[in-house]
């Protein structure tokens, strides 16, 4: 089962939670995870078997190595099964750049070993976390480390009240930039550059991340009243960019929101109406 801890308070801006799956060497677990679009890079910190990462398009690969699995534009799907040993650091969206030297577009749809990206400190936390197997410790190691390489940029507050505005007063892009004294050119490759995709598309996120929060409240809700409460113009438009996001068909995902959640996903977490118990 998946154990949630919360990261210390100054870095709760930019990281979402800590996450740790273990089963016992003898035990032959099998999981998988389908994963939505929803604009979050993870480190994923591997003492377990490999798994096999794909997605609709393309097969599946094994993933041998802990890795940053960066913002995706993709669904994906993680298969693993056998001895289980997961750490998993789960990034807000833009999250990720106040601790890397890259521009996140730099890094979209892509798995890197984790010290390509993060140096040789990631390397020696990895050692660090295998050789203090209690979790609490773990994760002041895990606090430790992110304290240590926080820096924000000068542009980086600028985005994230941009990205907020976006979703919260419902203006465009244009008009945003235009409060802002920003031309839309400014504001397009500074989302790049902190977020790993554009506005535009940024919107889209939020957007079917409302439609399966909604869907998870209330399975009962009809397609056709989905569609037109967030805004798409026809219910094909609506199932096509929902099934690029999730994978799945809105029909499907509904179907599977309705089934229990025993053991819920890092990525489905914020959805749950009961709050899944966070450790320290």
């Amino acid at each position: 089962m998946y154990q949630f801890y919360s990261p210390a308070i100054p870095l709760r801006p930019y990281i979402e939670n800590y996450w740790i799956l273990k089963t016992q060497s003898s035990q032959d677990m099998p999981i998988q995870e389908a994963i939505f679009v929803d604009g979050r890079a993870d480190i994923l910190i591997n003492f377990g078997v490999s798994y096999l990462r794909g997605n609709p398009q393309h097969p599946l690969v094994p993933i041998t190595f802990s890795n940053l699995d960066a913002q995706r534009t993709y669904p994906v799907v993680i298969h693993q099964i056998g001895a289980i040993h997961l750490i998993g650091v789960r990034f807000k969206i833009g999250g990720l750049a106040p601790f890397i030297r890259y521009p996140l577009y730099e890094l979209s749809d892509n798995v890197f070993p984790l010290g390509d990206i993060l140096g040789q400190g990631a390397c020696d936390l990895e050692e660090q976390l295998y050789d203090i197997p209690n979790p609490s410790a773990q994760i002041g190691l895990l606090d430790a480390f992110f304290l240590k390489l926080l820096r924000l940029h000068d542009s980086y507050q600028l985005v994230m009240t941009i990205s907020r505005q976006l979703i919260a007063r419902q203006l465009s892009i244009q008009q945003i930039s235009a409060d802002m004294g920003y031309s839309i050119r400014s504001v397009d490759r500074l989302f790049r550059q902190m977020m790993g995709f554009s506005p535009k598309f940024y919107a889209r996120i939020a957007r079917v991340e409302a439609v399966i929060e909604t869907l998870y409240k209330n399975p009962i809700i009809s397609m056709a009243e989905l569609a037109l409460k967030f805004g798409y113009y026809d219910q094909a438009h609506f199932s096509k960019e929902f099934k690029d996001f999730t994978g799945q068909t809105p029909l499907a995902y509904r179907e599977k929101l309705r089934q229990p959640i025993m053991n819920p996903a890092p990525n489905l977490v914020q959805f749950l109406q009961d709050p899944v118990p966070e450790f320290r």
